[in-house]
């Protein structure tokens, strides 16, 4: 099981023990979680089922294609 599976079978766990407890505060609690990250997984679920609970890889763009030659030659200098 990869990381991401991990993380992923985590996640749906916070939801069955909300089930499980008919609880949100106590399910998080147990779980080590906060309430605002329980809805905020709960929203991504709703909008896209349980892959949407799966870690989400952000592109980050590279320094240099964003900065000029010459911004970069002052954080030289720094």
């Amino acid at each position: 099981m990869t990381l991401e599976d991990s993380v992923h079978a985590f996640r749906l766990q916070i939801f069955r023990r909300a089930e499980e407890l008919g609880n949100v505060s106590q399910a998080c609690e147990e779980l080590g979680v906060s309430r605002s990250f329980y809805y905020q997984l709960r929203q991504r679920f709703l909008r896209y089922g349980a892959d949407g609970l799966r870690v989400c890889v952000e592109w980050v763009p590279d320094v240099q294609e964003n900065l000029g030659q010459e911004h970069l030659r002052g954080l030289d200098r720094g």
